[in-house]
């Protein structure tokens, strides 16, 4: 038993309490949850908040029965629990135990895994506002707001449709390979089943689904990246899709031994998962055959657009990206110049148009 009366089934080279401790401490919208129980075992407070989960016997609660879909969300749980995926982020209505409603998103990541038992972290943040990150903390912690994902859209057969510049330099592949090739030619064969489970996972429009893969090739040398999939809201049935770093060098949970090293590690966790909620807005996005140019756009080309498309301002995009509004506005500029566009109406005006003719 630990400090605070639970069994010590966790990390133990930090202390188990160490922990809840920095869970329950943190800022963040965040839960600790045992993942084959379902069971949450710690709670921020304002997790706590946001749910109505204040004074709950967290212990006798299973996760899904706060979810309006509990099915799919125990499904999903298995999932990660059975190291399909890795996590999967959702939209979701849930039900607090006092019958009160609240309609948020959830990210659920592995946070550590063993033999015994499987602990994840899930990030939830209101729909109707902000998602939930730490905007004042994430830069002054050394979160690099720069990382790079690599961004695509696949038909609903997984062939590649379009994808950011940055394919060569994170995967190996130059555009023109892998454009109208299957996604799953791009990643290791012995990767194929838990990327075609993610894509079955993330079915339902608004659901995103993650699953650790291995890109790159024989030659160039197999390098491990993180996959997230989300079905987009089109009557083509297509998929956004996001191909980030894992990051090898951020200290693993079990190395840390304070709870401002843990709440720092966790900041990072939760960063990571978030950073792929653009693609919730892919649906808003051409065809990229149907505009020339948008294949030469970099990552961060492709988020701020897909962002202005789903009516966001320079000064949130900045604010939601960590860029200064200065930044923004240059990326806009080079995305100007490489469509042939002038402006912000000029540009809503050309990615708009394939849908309107």
């Amino acid at each position: 038993m630990d400090e605070e009366g639970q069994p010590v089934t966790g990390p133990a080279t930090y202390g188990w309490a160490a922990l809840r401790r920095a869970v329950r401490d943190s800022t963040l919208s965040i839960g600790l949850v045992q993942l084959p129980t379902r069971r949450f075992i710690e709670v921020s407070k304002p997790a706590a908040s946001l749910l109505g989960l204040e004074g709950a016997e967290l212990a006798e609660l299973d996760v899904a029965t706060l979810s309006d879909d509990p099915e799919s969300t125990r499904r999903a749980l298995d999932l990660v629990t059975e190291g399909v995926l890795d996590g999967y982020q959702t939209r979701r209505v849930l039900r607090s135990p006092d019958q009160s409603t609240v309609d948020v998103y959830v990210s659920v990541r592995v946070l550590t895994r063993d033999d015994e038992t499987v602990h994840g972290l899930a990030v939830v943040g209101d729909a109707k506002g902000e998602r939930s990150t730490d905007a004042e903390g994430l830069d002054a912690d050394g979160l690099d707001a720069e990382a790079v994902l690599v961004f695509g859209i696949v038909d609903a057969s997984q062939q590649i449709q379009g994808i950011c510049s940055e394919v060569e330099q994170m995967a190996g592949r130059p555009v023109a390979d892998v454009i109208l090739h299957s996604l799953i030619d791009v990643v290791h064969a012995g990767d194929v089943a838990g990327v075609l489970s993610a894509f079955e996972a993330a079915n339902t429009a608004g659901t995103q689904a993650t699953v650790l893969v291995r890109t790159g090739g024989e030659t160039a040398g197999w390098q491990p990246m993180r996959l997230v999939v989300a079905r987009l809201d089109d009557a083509a049935g297509r998929f956004g899709f996001a191909l980030g770093p894992v990051d090898e060098n951020a200290p693993a949970i079990g190395s840390l031994d304070r709870v401002t090293d843990l709440e720092q590690r966790l900041r990072r966790i939760a960063h990571e998962i978030e950073a792929a909620g653009v693609l919730s807005g892919f649906n808003r996005f051409p065809d990229p055959e149907s505009v020339p140019g948008l294949r030469d756009l970099t990552s961060r080309q492709w988020e701020i657009v897909t962002r202005l498309l789903g009516g966001e301002r320079v000064p949130t995009i900045a604010r939601q990206m960590y860029l200064s509004q200065s930044t923004v506005r240059n990326h806009l500029a080079t995305v100007f110049r490489k469509v042939g566009v002038h402006s912000q109406t000029e540009l809503l005006e050309l990615l708009r148009a394939p849908d309107e003719t």
